[in-house]
Formats: structure tokens, C-alpha cells, sequence
């Protein structure tokens, strides 16, 4: 009734006050018909009437906006036109008749929310910073529509939104989706402000994720991973240094081998060449000759990466370590046999005091599931021995000198056929259902040999 009539009338002073501003040669100056036009709009903004009223109530509309899902939401060219430049020239073009349908690449909610806004008074439009959902939706149709005060209002939503990331309660798969989706809004429309604050959240999260504890290792070293994969993916140095140095705190703090393993793994595939350096020296020091192998149940795969990396003890002892694993876990001979062909002990210069040691300790396999295995040790020492031998003419050599020849030792060479006393420096052990630090498994060791 009296609303209609109020609004009507002041549609028809936004109308004049286009017409006016056309015909004062305005209409390309963004001064004169949108803001006055707006100005007109925003004055039937009067205490007690809600514009968006008269729009629910269908009066005067002469356009529909259809959503990404196929949804139409009632508007009127004028109020669209008002605000949006590139939408009052499509509406142009369909001017008259029955309503014109306009497709436009938003979601039913985002849709709704976007008409909305255009409606809204003064003070419900600036709102809409402090909705940072909404905010985040309508953001990509303020670009394309080219709306600078929703434009403005939702990178101070967005902004709010990166800012958020930081909150350590957050589910870490949540934020890396999020933190993901403004990012490639940052890269799509260049929000520098907002990548900014995006990196500096996801730092924060970063930095705080080794101090959980050593329980929590493992996952702590999958999700700081994940950080780096973001970081990679979009460039952020910071963020990717920050994943590198909390990587580094994990393997400063865990006594666990899988911990080492992971890390390693991660350093090698991320090319983090300081991490890959620490994990490499731990891996090495790690002793596969004091596990108490009746209790730890080891995988085939897990004791082949051991028997490759550690250098504790010799390598009689590593190989007996290996044999008594086969032994108390029932380990099938082509499990032992994988293991010793990844284990690069042919590549060692071996004592020969160790290929002695070996020997005698292949010859203790009898039972009669061991005898292919102990044939294909025996034929792997033997080709072990073979290459040893090859080498010794290279011990001594001769020069000529005038009518006597003299002789050159190659101490080097030879010192590899001295046996030489390993020293041990346990560090870390293996997580199992029960975990043996390392003065654990010496008192499990003692209390065997009692």
C-alpha cells in the first residue's frame, strides 16, 4: 500500500535522476549517475522501511538473475544497473517485455546474498565485512561485476578470513582447503594483502606443530608436509623455509626410526638438502645389531631400509642381526634375500677376517627350509670373495727406476683388509606397541645373555 506507493515513487526519482544526469552528458562519469542515482535509493532507506521488502514482494520486477544450480532470483534492472556497469549494459539489451533472464556464476546462496547486498541499506551493505563466509562467495561477482564498495568490503571479509587461519583449535585439513581456495583467489585477482596474510597464518600453525609432543610425531611430520606441498604449489618461500625448520625439530626431538624414515623420505622427495643431511646421519647410526627382534615385529620392506642405511657394527655382526630376524619372525627366504641384494654390502671393502665371519655364520643355516637360502648366500659371499681378490695386485705396485724397480704400497687399499672395531652411538630406537629406548634394549640384552 503506502510502502509501494513510497517506493514506487522514489524509483521513479532514481529514473529522473538518470535521465537528468544522461542528459547533462554524465552518464560516463562514475560521479554523477550511479552515485546519485544511489543516493536516491539510499533516501528510501527511511526508518521502519526495508527495501528488500519490496523486492520480495515481486513488485515492479523486470528481471531475473539465475544462479549456477538453475535458481531465478526477482530484481529490477534499474537497482542492478545502478550499481554494475558491464550488468546494465547486458540489461540494455533486453529492455521491454517479459522479464529478462540474466545467468550469472554463482551458487543459489551467493546469488540471494549478492542481490541482496545491492538492496540493503547503507549500513547492512558495510556489514557485510564482518561476514566472512559471505564475504569469500561474493567476491569473485563484485570482480566480474566490477562493484568497487562490495569489492572493498569483501577483501576486508577475506583479510578477516586469512587472518582466522592461525587459530591452532582448527581442523589442519580445513585450513589447508581454505588457505588453498584464497590463494588461488590471491592469484586469480592479485590480493597480494591477503597472500600475505594467508602465509604468515599458515607460518604460525607451522611453527607451532612440533611442540606436541613425541607421540605425535608421525602426524605432526605428515602435516607439516602438507603445509609444504601448499607452500610449493604457490610459491610462498617463507612458508616453505618454516616447514624445512619445523621438519628439523622433529628430527632434533624423536627417538623413533619410522620418525627418521618418514622424514627422510620427505626431505628426498621435497629436496630439503639440510633435512635429507640430518636424517641421513641418524639413519646411519641406527643399530640393527641391538633389537630384541622376539619382541619387535619388523617388516621385510623396514629391514632392508635399515640393513641399507646403518653403518653400527660390523658387518658380521649386521648380517648375524639379519639371520636371527629371519629366524625369530619366520621371515621367508626371499624376504632375507631382498634384503641382503638392496643391503649394498657388495659394494663394501670387506675384511677379509669378515668374509671368514660370514662364512661360518651362513654355515649354521641347516635347517631345510634354509637350504636354497644358504645356497644363495654362499654363492653371494663367494662373489664377494672373488671381487676382494681381484683387487690385491693393486696393493703393490711397481715403477721403474733405471735397472731397479721400486715398490708403492697402497696403504688405503690395504687397511681394508685389517678388520676394524665399529664404535657404537645409539640414538634412536624402533616405535612398537611397547617402546625400548636405548638403555631398555641394553637391559634386555643382558638379561638374554644371563
Amino acid at each position: 500500500g503506502i510502502n509501494a506507493e513510497y517506493m514506487g515513487a522514489r524509483l521513479q526519482a532514481a529514473e529522473r535522476e538518470l535521465k537528468r544526469a544522461k542528459a547533462a552528458g554524465q552518464t560516463k562519469s562514475d560521479s554523477a549517475a550511479t552515485s546519485g542515482a544511489l543516493m536516491v535509493l539510499d533516501g528510501a532507506q527511511a526508518p521502519g522501511f526495508d527495501f528488500s521488502v519490496f523486492r520480495a514482494e515481486n513488485m515492479f520486477r523486470d528481471v531475473m538473475l539465475r544462479s549456477q544450480e538453475g535458481t531465478n532470483v526477482a530484481a529490477h534492472r534499474l537497482v542492478l544497473g545502478m550499481w554494475s556497469k558491464p550488468l546494465a549494459a547486458h540489461l540494455a539489451a533486453s529492455a521491454g517485455g517479459a522479464p529478462a533472464v540474466v545467468e550469472v556464476a554463482l551458487a543459489d546462496v551467493a546469488l540471494e546474498g549478492f542481490v541482496a547486498w545491492m538492496y540493503a541499506p547503507r549500513a547492512e551493505r558495510q556489514a557485510l565485512e564482518g561476514n566472512e563466509t559471505l564475504a569469500l562467495a561474493l567476491f569473485p561477482a563484485a570482480k566480474k561485476y566490477q562493484i568497487p564498495e562490495l569489492v572493498d568490503m569483501c577483501q576486508g571479509g577475506i583479510l578477516k578470513r586469512a587472518a582466522q587461519l592461525a587459530d591452532p583449535a582448527r581442523d589442519i585439513a580445513a585450513v589447508l582447503a581454505e588457505a588453498s581456495t584464497l590463494l588461488q583467489h590471491c592469484q586469480d585477482y592479485g590480493m597480494n594483502d591477503v597472500r600475505t596474510v594467508v602465509q604468515s597464518s599458515l607460518m604460525a600453525l607451522v611453527e607451532a606443530l612440533p611442540s606436541r609432543g613425541k607421540a605425535a610425531c608421525e602426524r605432526v611430520i605428515r602435516e607439516v608436509a602438507l603445509f609444504l606441498e601448499l607452500g610449493k604449489r604457490h610459491a610462498l618461500e617463507h612458508l616453505v623455509a618454516a616447514t624445512e625448520q619445523a621438519l628439523l625439530a622433529v628430527a632434533n626431538t624423536t627417538q623413533f626410526i619410522q620418525d627418521i624414515i618418514l622424514l627422510y623420505n620427505t626431505a628426498r622427495e621435497q629436496d630439503l638438502k639440510e633435512l635429507e643431511a640430518k636424517c641421513d646421519g641418524y639413519l646411519r647410526s641406527f643399530d640393527i645389531t641391538e633389537i630384541d627382534y622376539q619382541h619387535t615385529k619388523i617388516q621385510a620392506a623396514e629391514m632392508a631400509y635399515f640393513v641399507q642405511h646403518s653403518q653400527m657394527g660390523t658387518l658380521d655382526e649386521r648380517f648375524k642381526a639379519l639371520l636371527e630376524w629371519a629366524s625369530l619372525q619366520d621371515a621367508p627366504n626371499e624376504s632375507v634375500r631382498m634384503v641382503v641384494e638392496r643391503s649394498q654390502w657388495a659394494q663394501l671393502k670387506v675384511p677379509a677376517a669378515q668374509i671368514r665371519a660370514l662364512k661360518g655364520t651362513i654355515a649354521q643355516l641347516k635347517s631345510k627350509n634354509r637350504l636354497a637360502l644358504k645356497e644363495y648366500l654362499l654363492s653371494w659371499l663367494l662373489e664377494l670373495s672373488i671381487s676382494r681378490l681381484q683387487e690385491v695386485p693393486q696393493i703393490i705396485r711397481s715403477t721403474p727406476a733405471g735397472n731397479q724397480k721400486n715398490f708403492q704400497v697402497n696403504k688405503e687399499l690395504l687397511d681394508t683388509y685389517q678388520a676394524e672395531d665399529s664404535p657404537r652411538q645409539t640414538h634412536i630406537v624402533r616405535r612398537d606397541s611397547k617402546t625400548y629406548r636405548p638403555d631398555e634394549i641394553q637391559a634386555i640384552l643382558r638379561q638374554r645373555s644371563n
